[in-house]
């Protein structure tokens, strides 16, 4: 029988070049013996190697944080600053906290600028709180808005209707 030639070939090749004969994984102490025999670096000079490493790039990142660090904004601590040079106290500042997160307003600062703006987010602050709370809350913002200016309390949408 004859075989179409690129048949032919393929039996050709296969009888001339044999596979190599498979071999099993190397085990965990064969790969040991292979890295701490002659010529080669001993295991614990590259983990000894590795941990420099990782301690240099450690310092060089508190290096760089270090010089940096006075380059970003820090609202908060100009809210705390301002807002105890204003005089108010630290349950003051935490109410104004609390309503500006609520808000989502990017800086508690906002609040203290202009009292249409307190009141406009105080009210909607409010709003959202449970019933048997408003009152406190209502009470402690007018609090605030009376000591941030001036004591106007006159126009505020946050007194009960």
């Amino acid at each position: 029988m004859t075989l179409p030639l690129p048949m032919n070939t393929l039996t050709t090749l296969a009888q001339a070049q044999p596979s190599p004969p498979v071999t099993a994984r190397p085990s965990i102490e064969d790969i040991q013996s292979h890295l701490s025999g002659d010529g080669l670096i001993p295991t614990h000079w590259i983990l000894i190697a590795a941990g420099a490493i990782i301690v240099l790039l450690t310092g060089l990142s508190i290096a760089r944080w270090w010089k940096h660090r006075d380059e970003h904004s820090h609202p908060l601590l100009v809210f705390s600053t301002t807002a105890g040079f204003a005089g108010l106290s630290y349950r003051q500042q935490w109410a104004l906290l609390l309503l500006a997160h609520q808000q989502a307003l990017a800086s508690p600062l906002t609040l203290m600028m202009s009292p249409g703006t307190f009141d406009h987010h105080a009210k909607a602050y409010l709003e959202s709180r449970l019933t048997f709370r408003r009152e406190p809350v209502r009470r402690q913002l007018n609090q605030i808005r009376a000591h941030l200016f001036d004591g106007q309390l006159a126009h505020t949408p946050t007194q009960h209707a």
